[in-house]
């Protein structure tokens, strides 16, 4: 029994050193069965034939840029300028989309635009966004272009078209006003008011015209403060400094009216008084003569001659 107890102890202590081995030896990296990523069940590559040949061929082609499209006259030409105009326009950068889709334009036309799902809407978007960055650096001639060339290929401007136009208007017709031109800036201002009523814009331009007026009425350049009022009383009629100018022009008018009336009778007053005193002389020598008195001065005249 001794025996068969010290069998049995051996036997259990070799069993235990074997699992314990088994345990504790690391087992190569590459024996396992699973690899990340090319699970067909979670995060692979799709479950149908197509998915899968789909994201293989996406993987292992080449990224499209513009410096591999194909040259112009390529069979696949119109389909890669495609699908690259529309990735920029997705990806917000502008200035590649509107070189793309400017290509695309001149190469296959519009009608190639309008066979794909939101090609003229992305085309429009691009080139508004263009604008926008043409007329933050100044140049509204450029900008312009692109609204109309945006706008052409939707269904007429929209509302941020006609925002951006209203900008665009503004802008210019403040460097007009400024630069002394107001029958430019008065013609800018009726068309952006009619686009949207702003009367901060139109008293902003009574304010510049108010101004001028003024200048000139110093200067006393009449001709220049008259042209400046005129305008003045289409645009802003209500304009306290306009009011005031009226006012002291009003009041200048009526001091020199009264200068003049007041001349006007003090020489009337001087004439009728050389007038009556002539007469009075002419009498006292009649009026002599006809008494037989001697008028000394006539007599004198008389003997001295």
């Amino acid at each position: 029994m001794v025996a068969s107890l010290g069998a049995a102890s051996y036997l259990h202590l070799m069993l235990s050193l074997l699992l314990s081995s088994t345990l504790l030896t690391p087992v190569a990296q590459d024996s396992l069965p699973i690899q990340m990523g090319t699970s067909r069940r979670v995060g692979g590559d799709g479950i149908t034939k197509e998915e899968i040949r789909r994201s293989q061929a996406i993987r292992e082609a080449e990224p499209l840029t513009e410096a591999n499209l194909p040259p112009p006259g390529a069979k696949d030409r119109e389909a890669k300028l495609q699908t690259l105009a529309m990735q920029q326009a997705d990806y917000n950068d502008w200035d590649a989309a509107c070189r793309l889709f400017n290509a695309w334009l001149s190469e296959f036309g519009e009608e190639s635009l309008a066979k794909v799902d939101r090609g003229p809407q992305q085309a429009s978007r691009s080139f508004l966004e263009c604008a926008k960055k043409a007329h933050a650096k100044g140049s509204s001639e450029e900008a312009e272009r692109l609204i109309d060339k945006s706008a052409g290929l939707v269904s007429g401007p929209s509302s941020r078209h006609q925002a951006l136009q209203w900008k665009i208007l503004r802008d210019r017709m403040h460097e007009k006003a400024l630069a002394g031109a107001f029958e430019s800036a008065m013609k800018l201002n009726e068309q952006l008011q009619a686009i949207r009523e702003d009367e901060d814009e139109r008293i902003w331009l009574g304010e510049r015209l108010a101004d001028s007026a003024w200048t000139a009425h110093r200067e006393e350049d009449q001709f220049e403060r008259d042209r400046a009022m005129a305008l003045l009383e289409q645009v802003a009629p209500q304009n306290t400094e306009y009011r005031r100018l009226q006012e002291q022009m009003t009041l200048g008018d009526q001091v020199l009216r009264n200068i003049i009336t007041y001349a006007a009778g003090g020489i009337a007053v001087v004439v009728l008084f050389g007038l009556l005193s002539g007469w009075r002389s002419r009498a006292r020598v009649g009026a002599a003569g006809r008494r037989g008195k001697r008028n000394k001065f006539i007599d004198e005249e008389d003997e001295l001659a």
